[in-house]
């Protein structure tokens, strides 16, 4: 909240106001409605990678468990993996660690997603982006620790790592038996069998059409907003994809659905704009807006998925 009120002070309120009432909300609505898509096609995929485990959930079950996810999300940062992993576990019995394996698994999809769109996201606005991504570049080869740069405390990190992998190997593996350590164990490799579930699949090339679907959702969820202002309806194709990855950077802040984050980097990238001469207060008015509805869509459909989730009792899953 503290962020959020940085993005504020000093504003003109009533100015914002004034632009939030004119907005166009049909444009709104269909930004949901393919928000609620990717959710769905979310829900899909994830199905998929749970099918390995021996038992599938049904599609609708695991749906609700997504959206009770997002918004456990709202409440604490990445608490909505657990959440909806544990919704499945109720209902189905399926080892929670081995749920949270196929989590990572799809977090680590969506990661390699998400820098696949922002290297095009840059090709596609390379002239806008060039001179900000050459002053990063620069800091971030300038950057040290304790007099050491970055980049070989790094590489020393990853030695470091690989290292202790080998030498616990080669001499602590077989030796540790203790309960706590057994425990520990087993705990990984039901976490690991849900990360390998993706080599698993029975129809990998619907997986990956279904991850492409998510992100496909995710831009036309961003670039319907755009229309729902007169001061930002020109931007064209290519700038909405560079609000949907400035606004996924926004997200992955490590605060409560984004808020704050998402409304400073938006807001600012907007005014950035060359050629299009959007004000500060629209730009506000715009980031407010999108993310004001978003957050409201998945408080209203998560708060009716934890419903249905803690009021049926039968298991929905089918035997593999």
């Amino acid at each position: 909240m503290l962020l959020l009120w940085w993005v504020f002070q000093g504003q003109d309120m009533e100015a914002i106001q004034t632009t939030l009432r004119g907005a166009h909300y049909q444009w709104i609505v269909a930004s949901g409605v393919a928000a609620l898509w990717a959710h769905w096609l979310r829900a899909l995929r994830w199905r998929m990678l749970m099918e390995p485990l021996g038992a599938q959930p049904s599609k609708a079950l695991t749906y609700h468990a997504v959206m009770f996810g997002y918004l456990a999300n709202l409440a604490l940062p990445r608490m909505g993996e657990l959440t909806r992993c544990g919704a499945i576990n109720r209902k189905t019995k399926l080892p929670i660690n081995s749920l949270l394996g196929t989590v990572i698994i799809e977090r680590a999809i969506d990661m390699v997603l998400l820098l696949v769109f922002t290297g095009l996201t840059i090709l596609l606005n390379f002239a806008l982006l060039r001179e900000p991504l050459f002053k990063i570049a620069q800091k971030m080869v300038g950057l040290q620790l304790f007099g050491i740069p970055l980049w070989i405390l790094g590489i020393s990190s990853l030695l470091g790592s690989l290292g202790s992998i080998w030498w616990y190997r080669k001499t602590l593996s077989g030796k540790l038996n203790h309960p706590v350590v057994i425990k520990v164990k087993g705990f990984l490799r039901g976490l690991w069998a849900g990360v390998k579930s993706v080599k698993e699949l029975r129809q990998p090339v619907l997986f990956v059409v279904y991850s492409v679907g998510i992100w496909v959702g995710y831009y036309l969820m961003t670039y319907f907003c755009v229309f729902a202002f007169d001061s930002t309806s020109m931007l064209n194709p290519n700038e909405g994809l560079l609000i949907l990855i400035t606004g996924s950077f926004g997200f992955v802040a490590p605060v409560q659905g984004g808020i704050g984050a998402y409304h400073a980097v938006i807001s600012r990238l907007l005014v950035l704009l060359p050629g299009r001469n959007i004000s500060f207060t629209d730009a506000l008015s715009f980031a407010t807006l999108t993310h004001a509805a978003q957050t409201i869509l998945v408080m209203l459909a998560g708060f009716v998925s934890m419903v249905v989730l803690f009021s049926t009792k039968q298991r929905h899953v089918e035997k593999k």
